[in-house]
């Protein structure tokens, strides 16, 4: 038969053993916290500096691409400029081929330029003569004197 007397102890025991586990669990629960909670703070930190870096470096993209996109334009600009100078001399030159006796068809298919576009340089040499008409007539007198810088 059993005795309430001889069941306390082994209860008292049992109770210490229980305890002491239960103290060393909750010891491994916090250093585990501790060590999970160090492992997402520098998780974090991490996280936030790549942002950081990708912002910065899409700012200083940014900023690199609007430059770029500025000495382009003016890149674009210069050569148009320069370009219109070789453009009027082509077009001067597709009107001595037409009045070298070339159809605009024929100037068209030697120079690869379209007809609407040889046409429209054939129309500029007839429009030059009208505007050149409506200028002021100058005396020989006063041209050569210009050319001599006397005026």
């Amino acid at each position: 038969m059993t005795t309430k007397a001889a069941s306390a102890p082994t209860s008292r025991s049992a109770a210490r053993r229980a305890a002491d586990a239960m103290a060393k669990r909750a010891e491994e629960f916090a250093a585990r916290e501790k060590a999970l909670e160090r492992l997402v703070t520098a998780f974090h930190a991490a996280d936030e500096k790549a942002a950081k870096v990708r912002a910065g470096a899409q700012g200083k993209a940014a900023k690199l691409l609007a430059d770029a996109e500025q000495k382009a334009a003016q890149l674009r600009e210069k050569a148009e400029a320069e370009a219109a100078g070789f453009d009027a001399q082509a077009e001067a030159l597709v009107r001595e081929i037409l009045d070298a006796g070339e159809s605009p068809e024929s100037t068209a298919q030697l120079t690869g330029w379209t007809l609407a576009r040889v046409r429209q340089a054939q129309r500029a040499k007839q429009d030059a003569p009208a505007k050149r008409s409506a200028a002021p007539a100058r005396s020989p007198a006063a041209t050569a004197t210009d050319a001599h810088g006397e005026n």
